[in-house]
């Protein structure tokens, strides 16, 4: 089962490589960031402003559980509509 430590917004130091559309952000980008555990194991998603907002405007419930999205969902989601 996943547990999500933290989520929230934050302004990168580094270039991640977004969730939801696998674009990359660079460093100094306000993005959205959940830190989860799962089998032991913490890691952290991004997701850059763009797809955070599309998750917001279709108030999508896999967009704020990420662990039960596969990397790339929101691009796939995007071009199906």
């Amino acid at each position: 089962m996943m547990n999500i430590i933290k989520d929230g917004m934050i302004k990168t130091r580094k270039e991640h490589k977004c969730h939801g559309c696998l674009e990359v952000i660079p460093k100094g980008t306000v993005i959205y960031s959940q830190t989860n555990v799962y089998d032991g194991k913490i890691y952290t998603l991004y997701m850059c402003s763009h797809c955070n907002d599309y998750c917001k405007l279709k108030n999508c419930k896999e967009c704020y559980e990420l662990e039960d999205a596969f990397a790339g969902f929101i691009k796939e989601c995007m071009r199906q509509n």
